[in-house]
């Protein structure tokens, strides 16, 4: 196909009335078009009719206006205003005025000023009381520690200080608001453990690097190493407290340890078992058997006490014997009779018969004189 430079204008001109540029078909509305054209010259061009007095030229390109209406090309404010809408600017729309009209819009970027400038103030002057100590960030990295008094720092967010009160040591209860920690012993029981720690910052600067939030880090790890202690003995020792000095000093090495490995500017002092019992739903159970093991100290008690006694009654015989026969091996013979008087004496003593010689009847014991009763006459 040929481009538009080499169709001649009679045909571009039928084109953009509608009409066939080939001819033929024409109704009977392109013919009258077609008798009012005026006649092409002899190089082939048509030249346009000239439009009457009074009324402007009509854009060829353009098919013809409707109703009889003059067409025009549309301004720039209309297409603007259609690109920004009703809230755009112009006289269509736009931002509501402000109320006060050009005054208001003079002391609008004042007014900004000034709320910045004190935005800037108020994070810039940075006052610490007594037994506080801040710490500065420049761009979230540790920058410096500030003690008590009023400081100037860069406005945030460039710098942000972090305030802190100078505890000393501080403690730490886990768990938290005294509820239940269950933890696993070594034989397979569970115990009912609360404890506390001791602990203070050595290092503000590791310290602000490390932690976002100390005391929940602290939690999670101190809890961790105290279920791996705990594991590791066994029921009766955590609950009869056998245990507890051994496993209070090994748990508080370990989380040291573990702050030290993560240079986090923390100091463990100690940590202290608070209760060691067994689990709530337990507690029946446990008092019955607390009740037997009391039962049997008692018994054990009881039996420790007849042994000690038997024991002394069985030495005082021993030494009375011992004694007895030292004297029989310096004189026998007396010793000997003396033993037999005061057995037969014994003897006699107690019996109602008595049998003198192997044929002799018995005869009965001389009366004894009455004994008095105890309270009687």
């Amino acid at each position: 196909m040929r481009g538009t430079r080499d169709t001649p204008a009679h045909q571009i001109l039928a084109m953009a009335r509608g009409k066939s540029p080939w001819g033929g078909g024409k109704s009977g509305g392109d013919k009258a078009e077609d008798a009012a054209d005026p006649p092409p010259t002899e190089d082939g061009e048509v030249k346009e009719a000239e439009a009457p007095a009074g009324e402007p030229s009509r854009n060829p390109w353009l098919p013809p206006a409707e109703d009889g209406e003059t067409r025009r090309s549309p301004r720039i404010d209309d297409i603007l205003r259609q690109r920004r809408g009703p809230s755009g600017g112009g006289k269509g729309g736009g931002w509501p005025p402000l109320p006060g009209g050009d005054k208001a819009r003079v002391i609008l970027p004042w007014v900004i000023a000034g709320s910045a400038v004190l935005l800037a103030l108020s994070t810039s002057l940075q006052v610490i009381d007594q037994g506080q100590s801040g710490t500065v960030t420049t761009l979230g990295r540790y920058s410096r520690s500030l003690g008590p008094g009023m400081h100037l720092t860069m406005p945030w967010p460039i710098e942000a200080v972090a305030m802190r009160g100078n505890k000393g040591a501080e403690v730490l209860s886990l768990p938290d608001k005294g509820g239940e920690m269950l933890l696993l012993t070594r034989d397979g029981e569970l115990i009912d453990l609360s404890f506390q720690l001791r602990w203070q910052v050595s290092d503000p600067r590791r310290f602000a690097a490390a932690f976002a939030d100390p005391e929940a880090s602290l939690r999670s790890l101190a809890q961790a190493e105290m279920r791996a202690g705990i594991a590791e003995v066994r029921f009766d020792e955590v609950y009869e407290g056998k245990l507890q000095a051994d496993l209070q000093q090994r748990v508080a090495g370990r989380v040291q340890r573990a702050l030290d490995g993560l240079r986090s500017g923390v100091k463990v002092d100690s940590i202290e078992v608070t209760r060691a019992k067994p689990p709530g739903r337990l507690t029946e159970a446990f008092k019955k058997v607390g009740a037997a093991k009391a039962e049997i100290e008692k018994v054990r008690l009881q039996a420790e006490k007849w042994a000690s006694e038997t024991r002394k009654s069985a030495q005082s015989d021993a030494a009375g014997f011992t004694k007895v026969y030292e004297q029989y091996k310096l004189a026998p013979q007396v010793i000997r009779t003396r033993i037999y008087y005061e057995t037969m004496e014994r003897v006699l003593l107690n019996n109602q018969q008595v049998v003198i010689g192997g044929d002799s009847a018995a005869s009965p014991p001389a009366p004894r004189p009455p004994q008095p009763q105890p309270g009687g006459q």
